[in-house]
């Protein structure tokens, strides 16, 4: 059931951060394409966060599952996809009523999700089996691709031809070539084009709007790391506080939303 409830945003810090109040144990985060939506998944209630970013407010809040990690949203803003690794599931979530329309539950654990710019194919993460699932719209198998080490958090370029895959323990990005996605169903592995070193704990990850930058949150090292995807290098870095988890950029590339898995709370970094 939606419970709304106005929240107050916290003073800016000094550094352009302002934190938001949300469910217990936060840990993925996506914005819809439009940027009126950041939804969030808080593991420790099994919950979906949904916030209006222009008022920092608390618009809704859905039972979902058991303990979410991974969220995504379809192009459309109309479905929602999150990962509940303790039920081994991907649940299909009507963003305006939170209902589960559908559910998908796998021999793997999933943990991250990412939607391909058409909406057609949801690629998932599975790091103990060192692979991605690749799944149809509505979330059932189709195949796996390889070519990832313990790889949580996911993201795609703008165009849907690069898939970026944060390798947990090795401290690196894989750069993946998807563009021919299709043909990797049924367990081909992927091109992987390059391996992007960063600092330790690489966590979520998120691709500004124009695919220049990529966002990489590091748990729990309270940073996030801006990778130049041009040259394939960390730019900089940003310090975030309380366990940075999941991470998303909104549609200006104005904002980055960071999920603070020890805190329940979202910072906002002004970009």
């Amino acid at each position: 059931m939606a419970v709304p409830r106005p929240v107050p945003a916290a003073p800016a810090d000094g550094r352009g951060f302002e934190t938001v109040p949300v469910g217990e144990g936060p840990h993925g985060v996506t914005v819809s394409r439009d940027g009126s939506r950041v939804w969030v998944t808080c593991a420790r209630t099994g919950s979906l966060t949904a916030l209006e970013p222009t008022r920092r407010q608390v618009a809704a809040v859905h039972r979902v599952g058991t303990s979410l990690y991974g969220v995504a949203v379809s192009p459309d803003g109309e479905r929602l996809y999150t990962a509940d690794p303790a039920r081994s599931a991907v649940s299909v979530v009507a963003a305006e009523s939170g209902a589960v329309t559908a559910e998908t539950v796998f021999e793997e654990r999933p943990f991250g999700l990412v939607v391909a710019p058409s909406g057609a194919r949801l690629l998932v993460s599975a790091p103990r089996e060192n692979a991605v699932l690749v799944t149809d719209g509505l979330g059932a198998p189709l195949g796996r691709i390889t070519g990832v080490d313990f790889a949580v958090g996911l993201a795609l370029s703008p165009d849907g031809g690069l898939l970026y895959a944060a390798n947990r323990f090795a401290g690196t990005v894989s750069v993946l070539d998807v563009s021919a996605l299709g043909s990797l169903e049924g367990g081909a592995a992927a091109v992987v084009v390059a391996r992007i070193p960063v600092a330790r704990g690489p966590y979520d990850l998120a691709v500004g709007p124009d695919g220049g930058r990529l966002y990489v949150a590091h748990f729990p090292f309270d940073l996030v790391s801006v990778v130049d995807t041009d040259e394939r290098a960390v730019a900089g870095t940003v310090a975030v506080p309380d366990g940075p988890r999941g991470v998303a950029v909104s549609p200006d590339g104005a904002k980055l939303y960071v999920a603070n898995g020890f805190a329940s709370t979202v910072t906002v970094v002004e970009l």
